[in-house]
């Protein structure tokens, strides 16, 4: 069963898209530098497997929260 709520009342909807657009933009910027630092093999070669598993995490991390921003800027229209 889903529900939904008027939220045009309570929130300012244009802003509430301009904050996880803000957001969702710098989550981009986050993962292509990581997927440019994983893509540079003198950094693989050099960096410990814990920072690269670090730096992988933060990646998958950033990817699933953008989807869920995209999601929910959706939802806001």
């Amino acid at each position: 069963m889903t529900y939904g709520l008027q939220l045009g009342d309570v929130i300012d909807l244009a802003a509430e898209r301009a904050r996880l657009a803000k957001r969702r933009d710098k989550l981009e910027a986050e993962a292509a530098a990581i997927r440019g630092r994983l893509g540079s093999p003198a950094f693989v070669d050099k960096a410990p497997e814990e920072v690269i598993e670090e730096n992988r995490t933060k990646l998958a991390a950033a990817e699933a929260e953008t989807v869920r921003i995209a999601q929910a800027l959706e939802c806001l229209v």
